[in-house]
């Protein structure tokens, strides 16, 4: 899993350039993948750009249902 979520983070992080990426979800939970996505993620960038420390730049979530939360806030925006 770790390989397939870092290639989305690197697209990201080539395309949009955001100030941080937040990663959530049940899958990020298991231990060790987010080391391992910060790892991958490291080795695919292999110091083409200059990104800040992924320990800070790729974070977790720092809930468990900030998904559901949100799609419940879109939902509302979009019935007014």
């Amino acid at each position: 899993e770790a390989s397939y979520v870092a290639a989305a983070v690197n697209n990201l992080m080539m395309t949009i350039g955001p100030e941080l990426i937040v990663l959530g979800g049940g899958l990020i939970n298991h231990n060790g993948l987010l080391t391992a996505i910060r790892t991958r993620v490291g080795q695919n960038i292999n110091n083409y750009l200059d990104f800040p420390d992924l320990e800070t730049y790729l974070v977790r979530s720092s809930g468990t249902s900030n998904g559901v939360q949100g799609a419940i806030k879109l939902a509302a925006l979009l019935d007014t």
